[in-house]
């Protein structure tokens, strides 16, 4: 069972935070804020890239986290805004409007990963691998995955020749094969696309926007 940071440090409103997309070729960055109870445990709370292996465990974990949590906020960040100012800035702006964007405000934070330019006050920490070692990211995680696959899904109904709803915008044969034939569309990142079109040694004159 992952650890509850809060009952192991005397605290009460401990905020976990994560992101997911930060990889993707395209769709947005999510992130998500959770305050769990200082006592609550859960073994079906874990890694949402484990979790998410399973639909059926990964809906029942994402009631659980909505259903107990103190406090969740979570936000999104566009394509167009992450191609606009950068990836990092990009990160950074919506971690902290999802911070802003609790209704309790926590005495501390659990960040997953090893960057972060906060805008506030609060104390924190970053942590590498927090989505496998404490129970308030993980369950962040999942929220944020969750809600993330959801919108990816209805991103592919618009743009169907990526494969969005199986990939949710990450590299793979059917993007490659997308990219190749019909361009970039408005949701794909320009940095990532052009990225792996250098790589391949794809030359592209007139990019292509499909909105």
């Amino acid at each position: 069972m992952l650890r509850n940071y809060a009952s192991e440090n005397g605290l009460k409103l401990v905020c976990g935070v994560d992101e997911v997309g930060w990889g993707a070729f395209a769709g947005p960055y999510v992130t998500a804020a959770v305050i769990l109870p200082p006592d609550f445990e859960s073994e079906l709370i874990i890694d949402s890239k484990l979790i998410c292996k399973s639909k059926p465990k990964m809906v029942k974990a994402y009631k659980l986290i909505m259903d107990n949590a103190l406090s969740v906020s979570c936000c999104a960040i566009s394509a167009k805004d992450i191609n606009t100012i950068g990836p990092q800035p990009a990160l950074d702006k919506v971690l902290n409007d999802t911070i802003a964007g609790l209704d309790i405000t926590p005495e501390f934070i659990l960040m997953d990963g090893n960057k972060y330019n906060p805008d506030h006050n609060i104390d924190y920490t970053l942590v590498a691998k927090g989505d496998n070692t404490f129970l308030s990211i993980a369950a962040a995680a999942i929220v944020a995955k969750y809600r993330r696959d959801a919108y990816m899904v209805k991103v592919h109904d618009i743009h169907p020749h990526y494969g969005f709803n199986s990939s949710k915008g990450y590299g793979s044969p059917k993007m490659y094969a997308g990219l190749k034939e019909h361009g970039r569309c408005s949701y794909h990142r320009t940095k990532y696309v052009d990225s792996w079109q250098s790589k391949k040694g794809i030359i592209v004159w007139i990019v292509r926007i499909v909105i």
